[in-house]
């Protein structure tokens, strides 16, 4: 942290019973972990290597703020023309600007990468924003002096421009600096983040942005991050909020006296939570309002240290922190799709301090979670509607929601969730489950307010789309067939009409019965009131009727016995086919058909009445009937049984399975589709001959064209062929198509129909058969010559993300290569100018020939227009290969010719290998000189290659290796060597010379050795030795010269070393030359003159000394001898 960080924190301090909260959020809109520790040492060294005297040429300047995620790729993908400086996070903002941009005068293109706010950037730790702007404008007006006149300014921040204060952030600064600015107004960076490239509020007009190599972008995994903060707000007494660019983060202590704010943000309690009894440990709680995921957190111990508490997020790993007063930075690595954070204490140096005070939290860094995950739909339980839900206002079902993320939003549950088909209303919806996932109870109302026949069908029950969701929120997907419920139920029960079991089902007697007495019987299986009523007015004349509702106007309270005796009566019945009707007498019971006469037997004390059974009357239920010429006394015992029967009622055919196969690309151009509907009979008696075209519809203008049937009287597939909307598939026709069933067409031979379903099934169409539609083709206005790779613009119709993957033609007669999207309307591609082609004379035109596909292989138009502009040219030929003869004499003085060498459409010469230095060539002459003589020597190399390289005026190059002959040239020998210069007399004195000659040995034959000058008796050998002994009283030898010669072929010369000898002297012991007589005479003197031969001394009686050794007595010798 730097000073002024650490002297906020020191301010905020409280004693050690004190909590203190102190959060800054740094909110990013990306995954990332810059580190906060203070960087200027290495920003300073890297931007130290960059710093150079001002610039005149064009340059374009990159500034890229520490704190934006992975910088370092941004570095290592710079464009060849772009020059990076880091911004430390850490520092003001406008003195670093001032300090980069001082280095240069003329930048061309400025862009600024750091993270921005709707309204502004922030640089360093400055933000820059209107406010700023107005008050550092004489300063910012300043930095123009270093920008082009024309210059641009590209910011690259998130959602700068995303608001009215946004633009006019963006006009302010391209007033105050003169130059034109644009910025985003949406996230800037990745796609995956929902990022892009683009500078949609421009202020002026800009050319190029990017400052990456081309298609680097997207390899770029991160957007610019958005720095936001907010002060803190104050719920409740045990909590504090931050909210940080949208997102709300709640801190709760359920312990906490009170919380505090001081005004800047910083959360402290006033409280001390000492004193609560028996509390070993407490909890502080994060909420995040939206779904995060946590980069980096900073903790400190504000009190007493050393404290060692635990993090435990929703989602990932829980971390164990050791506080200390120092603080520690957490950084987890699977704290994503975070909505809550747990802090609680594990142990405490003091174990009376069991619990969490004086905390700080600091530098909370996270983005909004890219990896949470929408509640997923699981079961729906929905019932069948049964008979026993006949007359019920309302349906329940169930739907089961689960959450991957834990944050289910239970608030999102309501009556718009769902729909139900068919008329049906949700009319409430609750829930029961936790943020993991759970169960929602929807009520409908049925369609007329009570279930009825009217009702009876299949209704489908769909998930309504961006309704159910969580907190970040994400919604569960719509579902247009999600489950189904299937009404079956009648306004009366089922035809008592099973079985011949002859059981009864009431009995009565004509005189014991009370007005009003009633009794029950088994319907189906359920429990009926049956009403008696005994009539207490005798009828006369006119029929006495014996009512009997039954059959599916049963229900409960709706079968009523009504009869009046009076007199005798006959009478007729007439049943419908389902009843059978027998008396006491009759066994086993009859059915009754259409059409057929019975006789049921009344028998009493008295007497016994038949009474006849016609079928056909005009009553549907039967009816009895008492005339009044007979009758029955109040003895008579009437009794009468009703029995189920085995005739079953018709079931109509139900519809199954729609089988509808989704439309993808591989059915494109297709003129028919078919899909299936499975119908099944209970009662085997399906009529295939209902099976037609009018059975089904299809939304979306698709037609039935055809229907075919392949199945059984039971069960079977119907095949229905549609025709596309417009005749065939194309991506004009991409939707959800709804297949509906109609009412009252598939039946059975009764005929009963398989009832209607407006949403039987679905299919999806999804596809691209629309080709790419090139609009513009642009190249720079520029020469070109071989070699070049030049850059090419496509402006396209919008992809609508469809990213066009394949590319051919050319430009100019060259291939085009290397697609790149840089927006849904804009592609760049590029051309290499190869040798051999056309050229294009400047402001000629340069022939197009494009076409694009997309993914799914559609193919463009070619795009043909030729490009015309003032400057373009096309040089795409090299100049020819150099030619000439060359040759040079070995030993050759620099700069000598060697010889001049020539090639068509020429515009300079150089040398791409110059033989190491030996040879120079003339830049518009291509003559070919001698560099460096001393390197020619024939008996090395006989020759020497340079390789001749030609450009002509649009820089375009051939290269050639040419030989350079060497000349052997007879080289003159050349003594190496000194002589001595020192002899002493008498001694012999040697000097062997050494001579060297390139073509000739020192053999004593082909070099010739002399001496000149010398003094007598010096010598030379043939092979350069020279030899003397100095005589006696030599002194010097005088200027002596040492020739050697070699012939002297091609005018060589001889060698010649001039040397002068001093000579050293030296004692020369006495010689006597004479002998002595032998022979003397007594008494006669004995004389003998001795001769001495000394070189350097005379017998002058002072030189010599002579003296007598063993003499006689008398014998003298003088100082002569």
């Amino acid at each position: 942290m730097e000073d002024g960080t650490q002297q906020l924190k020191q301010r905020g301090k409280k004693n050690t019973h004190l909590w203190t909260y102190y959060l800054v959020v740094f909110f990013l809109l990306l995954v990332s972990n810059p580190s906060v520790a203070t960087v200027s040492p290495a920003i300073e060294h890297r931007n130290s290597l960059l710093s150079q005297p001002p610039l005149s040429a064009p340059t374009e300047v990159v500034l890229i703020d520490t704190f934006v995620p992975d910088y370092e790729y941004l570095l290592d993908n710079l464009g060849d023309n772009a020059q990076a400086f880091l911004v430390d996070h850490t520092k003001p903002g406008l003195p670093q600007l001032k300090k980069i941009l001082s280095q240069f005068d003329n930048i061309s293109t400025l862009h600024i990468v750091s993270h921005g706010f709707a309204g502004g950037i922030q640089i360093g730790n400055s933000n820059f924003d209107t406010e700023f702007l107005i008050q550092r404008e004489e300063e910012l007006a300043l930095l123009s002096r270093y920008i082009k006149h024309n210059g641009e300014v590209f910011i690259y921040g998130c959602n700068v421009a995303g608001s009215d204060e946004g633009k006019v952030f963006v006009d302010t600064l391209s007033h105050i600096l003169g130059v034109d600015v644009a910025a985003s107004d949406n996230l800037t960076g990745a796609a995956e983040k929902g990022g892009d490239w683009q500078f949609e509020y421009p202020a002026g007009y800009l050319g190029s942005n990017s400052f990456l190599l081309s298609g680097t972008e997207l390899g770029y995994q991160y957007v610019m991050p958005v720095f936001a903060f907010e002060t803190a707000t104050q719920p409740t007494p045990k909590s504090v909020q931050e909210t940080v660019a949208g997102v709300t983060m709640t801190i709760t202590d359920p312990y906490a006296n009170m919380f505090a704010l001081d005004g800047s943000g910083i959360a402290e309690t006033t409280g001390v939570v000492a004193g609560i009894p028996n509390v070993d440990t407490t909890q502080h709680t994060f909420i995040f309002d939206t779904v995060v995921d946590i980069t980096s957190m900073h903790l400190e111990d504000q009190g007493s240290a050393n404290n060692d508490v635990t993090l435990t997020p929703n989602v990932g790993t829980s971390i164990d922190v050791v506080l200390t007063e120092l603080g520690v930075t957490i950084s987890p690595v699977d704290w994503s799709g975070v909505s809550s954070i747990v802090v609680t204490e594990q142990l405490a140096i003091d174990p009376l301090d069991d619990w969490l005070t004086d905390i700080l939290y600091d530098d909370i860094v996270f983005t909004i979670s890219s990896s949470n995950s929408p509640p997923n739909v699981g079961t729906v339980t929905a019932n069948n509607v049964t008979q026993a839900n006949a007359g019920a206002t309302s349906y329940t079902f169930t739907v089961a929601y689960s959450d991957v993320d834990s944050n289910f939003d239970a608030t999102t549950i309501d009556t718009a969730d769902v729909t139900v088909s068919g008329g049906a209303v949700v009319t409430g919806a609750s829930w029961s489950g936790t943020a993991v996932g759970g169960t929602a109870t929807y009520t409908i109302t049925p369609p007329g307010g009570t279930w009825d026949e009217g009702d009876n069908g299949t209704y489908a029950i769909a998930i309504a789309a961006n309704q159910v969701g969580d907190s970040a929120p994400a919604y569960a997907a719509a579902d247009n067939s999600a489950g189904t419920i299937i009404v079956s139920v009648g306004t009366t029960a089922a035809d008592v009409v099973v079985g011949n079991n002859g059981t009864a089902v009431g009995f009565f007697s004509c005189c014991g019965l009370d007005i009003g007495q009633s009794f029950t019987a088994a319907v189906d299986g359920e429990l009926k009131n049956i009403q008696v009523v005994v009539g207490s007015t005798a009828v006369s004349g006119d029929p006495v009727e014996l009512k009997i509702y039954s059959g599916e106007s049963v229900a409960v309270g709706d079968l009523l016995h009504t009869q009046t005796f009076s007199g005798s009566m006959a009478a007729t019945y007439t049943a419908s086919s389902d009843y059978t009707f027998q008396s006491l007498a009759l066994s086993p019971a009859v059915s009754i058909t259409s059409g057929s006469v019975y006789t049921f037997h009344f028998s009493s004390a008295a007497s016994s009445y038949d009474f006849a059974y016609s079928a056909g009357n005009s009553y549907v239920n039967g009816q009895l009937y008492a005339d009044a010429g007979g009758g029955f006394s109040s003895t008579f015992e009437m009794v009468f049984q009703v029995t189920q029967t085995a005739v079953a009622s018709n079931v109509a055919p139900a519809a199954g399975t729609v089988t509808a196969n989704d439309v993808t690309q591989a059915n494109a151009g297709a003129s028919s589709y078919v899909f299936t509907v499975a119908y099944s009979d209970a009662d085997s008696n399906f009529d295939s001959t209902t099976i037609g075209t009018d059975d089904v519809t299809v939304s979306g203008g698709a037609t039935v064209t055809g229907a075919s049937w392949s199945g059984t009287a039971t069960s079977g597939t119907a095949t229905y062929t549609i025709s596309p909307p417009g005749g065939t598939w194309d991506d004009g026709d991409n939707g959800t198509y709804t297949i509906a069933i109609v009412g009252s067409q598939v039946g059975d031979t009764t005929p009963a129909y398989v009832a209607a379903n407006a949403s039987a099934g679905s299919f999806t169409v999804s596809m691209d058969t629309s080709a790419p539609i090139i609009s513009a083709v642009t190249i720079p206005d520029a020469a070109m010559k071989v070699g070049d790779v030049v850059s090419v613009t496509l402006t396209v119709g919008d992809d609508g993300g469809d990213i066009y993957t394949n590319l051919s033609g050319t430009v100019g007669g060259f291939a085009l290569s290397g697609l790149s999207r840089t927006n849904s309307t804009t592609y760049a591609a590029q051309f290499a100018v190869i040798n051999g082609g056309t050229d294009v004379a400047a402001g000629g035109t340069i022939p197009v020939s494009i076409t694009l596909d997309d993914s799914t292989g559609n193919t463009s138009t070619s795009y043909t227009t030729a490009i015309t502009q003032a400057s373009d040219s096309i040089d795409a030929n090299n100049p020819g290969t150099a030619t000439g003869s060359l040759a040079v004499d070995e030993g050759a003085s620099n700069s000598t010719v060697a010889g001049t060498v020539t090639a068509s459409d020429a515009n300079s010469y150089s040398l791409t290998d110059d033989a190491g230095g030996r040879f120079a060539i003339g830049f518009g002459t291509g003559v070919v000189t001698v560099a460096n003589g001393s390197l020619l020597v024939y008996l090395d190399n006989t020759s020497h290659n340079i390789t001749v390289q030609v450009a002509d005026a649009a820089g375009n190059t051939s290269s050639t290796v040419l030989s350079v002959a060497i000349n052997d040239v007879n080289a003159a020998p050349s003594i190496t060597s000194t002589a001595g210069t020192s002899a002493t007399e008498d001694s012999l004195y040697n000097y062997t010379a050494t001579v060297t000659d390139v073509d000739d040995a020192n053999n004593g034959i082909d070099l010739t050795w002399s001496l000149t000058n010398q003094p007598t008796g010096m010598t030379v050998s043939t092979t350069g030795v020279v030899s003397w002994t100095p005589a006696n009283g030599v002194t010097a030898s005088g200027a002596v010269t040492l020739t050697v010669a070699d012939g002297g072929e091609d005018g060589a010369a001889a060698a010649t070393e001039i040397f002068t000898i001093a000579v050293t002297a030296i004692n020369n012991a006495p010689s006597i030359t004479s002998t002595a007589g032998t022979s003397a005479t007594e008494e006669t003197l004995y004389s003998y003159t001795a001769v001495v031969i000394d070189a350097d001394d005379t017998n002058n009686g002072i030189d010599l000394t002579w003296s007598l050794t063993n003499q006689p007595t008398g014998m003298t010798v003088s100082t002569t001898g």
